[in-house]
């Protein structure tokens, strides 16, 4: 994805052509579809693999220019587009975090665009924040189910691959996981003021077929 500056000389279709061979090297037989947006002034090139892109990428370092005909010069932002915008939820995490730190974990699957917060709708008595943050995100990389954003997070949007949540693998779910076997749970325990604060510490064995079914 090739993004001019919004405020930039406009360019028509045959310059951009010309561009992508002149200057950023793609190759005719690379290429599978190049696809213009002209509104947000952005350039798709659907390569035929992942080779051929990198073989592009790799050489560009930093923003790359692009001449116009009146000499002015325009600096282009490039990225892999990847598997395209997504709506993101991001639940369980308790509220004192920060959009930076979840920006900060996002940034790694990658381009944030916007965050906000899911609010309870008209129908309940109480329309406040829901603590779910919803996060629009250009995705290079699927994001796992169950992640850590200073506390653990759990994430789900469409097209998200089916993780376990025992071994955060993909391919399949917890029922099926090849490490459930065994558990063990270990605890810590606190003493605050005479009173000790303990969980049991036991080893559980899980039955291939149980399932764990939680309402809220």
């Amino acid at each position: 994805m090739f993004s001019f500056d919004i405020s930039s000389p406009r360019i028509n279709a045959f310059q951009i052509h010309e561009w992508l061979d002149d200057t950023v090297h793609i190759k005719e037989d690379e290429v599978h579809v190049v696809q213009m947006d002209g509104p947000l002034r952005k350039v798709y090139v659907k390569f035929i693999s992942s080779e051929n892109m990198m073989r592009v990428l790799q050489p560009i370092q930093g923003d790359i220019n692009f001449h116009h005909v009146n000499g002015k010069i325009s600096k282009v932002k490039f990225d892999i587009a990847g598997v395209g915008i997504r709506r993101v939820r991001v639940s369980t995490l308790p509220p004192e975090v920060t959009e930076t730190q979840i920006i900060n974990v996002m940034s790694n699957y990658g381009d944030v665009k916007k965050i906000q917060d899911e609010v309870w709708s008209q129908a309940y008595r109480f329309k406040v924040k829901s603590g779910v943050r919803i996060i629009d995100i250009g995705i290079r990389k699927h994001i796992s189910p169950h992640i850590k954003i200073g506390h653990r997070a759990l994430v789900s949007y469409e097209g998200q691959p089916m993780n376990s949540f025992r071994c955060n693998e993909q391919g399949h779910q917890i029922n099926e996981c090849p490490r459930k076997e065994y558990q063990e749970v270990t605890t810590t325990v606190t003493r605050t003021h005479g009173q000790i604060w303990s969980n049991e510490v036991t080893t559980m064995k899980y039955h291939p077929n149980a399932m764990i079914s939680r309402t809220i």
